[in-house]
């Protein structure tokens, strides 16, 4: 289970309380939305690196 699982299972719903379906779209979101920053993350370390054998 990742973090965000344990936050999100441990949440309780606030007064105006979310719907079921729009926790799990936003769960969702929150899935793509870290694969995309992981995608980034390696690009980030692969820009970094070429950078770093120009300066050589």
């Amino acid at each position: 289970m990742t973090q965000i699982e344990k936050n999100t299972s441990n949440a309780t719903p606030s007064a105006g309380g979310a719907s079921n379906a729009e926790i799990d779209a936003l769960n969702e979101k929150i899935v793509k939305m870290q694969a995309e920053i992981d995608g980034l993350k390696k690009q980030l370390t692969q820009v970094v690196t070429f950078i770093k054998q120009k300066i050589k």
